[in-house]
């Protein structure tokens, strides 16, 4: 954890001396799927689909590049089985979060030439997050509504009602760093294919009913991306 935030820190040290390049910036959109949990925890992990679009801004060095995106990620984990966990509140549980996010990475090509039509490179960077839903479902909650909206009021939908639920004040925003991997492959003229893998950790707790647990997430994309302007 030490170590990720200092990496998270040097990034937003080196971003504002990065200078941008007088070459067109590359559009592109992304598409794919992972694995989120909660760090802190032994909560079991659940798949996590993520969605983005990004600018990614050449600087001068011509190894290097500056990447904008606006993704959609989801996020949570899931317990069930005994021992209960929490300190016993809960024998089985499930959430599911969903956010608005924007990463800013910077970007460094590894290709010995630059002049090579395959480009590996590695990136890292802070990443800011709005929740924009959350959905929580628990041997606690009956039916008719055993998946209750984490905004909403707990009253008249618990088993229990005497025992504090966590993830009924879930943060609403999150703040973490990105650090991943692309490879970006000739598909047609001025068209490149993307695939994209990525570890994203967030700095801030989900909820005050379970302090220790912070997002993690891995993912795998595919997408593309073009120079604008050709």
């Amino acid at each position: 954890m030490y170590l990720f935030r200092q990496i998270l820190v040097a990034a937003i040290a080196l971003a504002p001396a990065a200078t941008l390049a007088a070459q067109s910036p590359l559009v592109g959109a992304r598409i794919g799927i992972g694995e989120a949990g909660f760090s802190g925890s032994d909560w079991e992990t659940r798949s996590a689909a993520t969605g983005a679009v990004f600018v990614r801004f050449p600087l001068h060095h011509p190894r290097a590049s500056l990447q904008v995106e606006a993704a959609w990620v989801r996020r949570g984990a899931s317990r069930v089985g005994d021992p209960p966990v929490l300190g016993g509140q809960l024998s089985s549980a499930r959430v599911s979060l969903g956010y608005l996010q924007i990463p800013i990475t910077l970007h460094l090509r590894l290709d010995q030439k630059l002049d090579w039509p395959v480009h590996p490179t590695v990136f890292l960077g802070p990443a800011l997050a709005l929740r924009v839903s959350c959905g929580y479902q628990s041997d606690l909650v009956v039916a008719p509504n055993p998946e209750a909206d984490c905004r909403s009021p707990y009253e008249g939908q618990l088993a229990r009602p005497d025992v504090l639920i966590p993830f009924t004040q879930t943060a609403p925003f999150d703040v973490g760093g990105v650090v991943g991997a692309s490879l970006a492959v000739p598909l047609t003229a001025g068209t490149q294919g993307l695939f994209d893998l990525r570890y994203e950790r967030g700095l801030v707790a989900v909820d005050p009913g379970a302090p220790g647990f912070r997002n993690a997430a891995w993912s795998l994309s595919l997408g593309f991306m073009r120079r604008l302007g050709r």
